[in-house]
Formats: C-alpha cells, sequence, structure tokens
C-alpha cells in the first residue's frame, strides 16, 4: 500500500507539473508529493519498529515460558516419535501407544 499510495501522489504531481501549468500550482503538487511521501515513510518505519518490539516481547515470553516449564516439569529424556503407534523413550526402550487415546498397551 505504501508504493501504491507514492505512485499515486507521484502520478498527481506529474500532472500537476505538466502542460504549462503555473509556478503556484507546481509547487503546490510537490509539497503535496513530498508530505505525501513523508507521511509513508514514517508509517512503514513504525511498522518496522513494532514489528522488532513485537518480535523481541514475543522471544522473551517464549523463553520465560520454557524456563517456566523447566522448573516446574519434570525432566525427562530424550522423546522422539517414531510414527503411529510408538514413541522412543530411550535407546533401549520403546513404549507402545493407542493412537487414539493416547493409552499406554501392554506386552
Amino acid at each position: 500500500m505504501t508504493f501504491l499510495g507514492i505512485i499515486a501522489a507521484l502520478v498527481g504531481a506529474v500532472t500537476a507539473m505538466g502542460g504549462g501549468a503555473d509556478m503556484a500550482r507546481m509547487q503546490s503538487a510537490l509539497i503535496g508529493l513530498l508530505t505525501i511521501t513523508a507521511a509513508k515513510f514514517w508509517t512503514s518505519m513504525g511498522g518496522v519498529l513494532a514489528s522488532i518490539i513485537l518480535r523481541w516481547v514475543d522471544r522473551r515470553w517464549h523463553s520465560k515460558v520454557q524456563r517456566e516449564l523447566e522448573r516446574t516439569a519434570p525432566p525427562t529424556r530424550h522423546i522422539q516419535d517414531r510414527g503411529i503407534g510408538e514413541t522412543t523413550l530411550t535407546r533401549s526402550a520403546t513404549v507402545k501407544h493407542d493412537s487414539n487415546t493416547g493409552d499406554v498397551l501392554s506386552g
């Protein structure tokens, strides 16, 4: 949208300056173009700054949640999903479970 707005303002300024227009009209068109361009620039800068801040807040929140989970959850060994109905807990133990309920199956 920023690019399209600048293009529209530029077309308006070129139209106003073309065809032997007087100096006051050309000056007004250029001031309008610069005003619109400045507003678009600062809007874009605000968006970039907001994105950086939101990413920083998200990373801090994620780190805080991860630390809280590590503090409250018991430590587990590496768990790797091996496909339908099997989860490897260690290299030597495999637990079969019901893929619908997650219940551990005997045997």
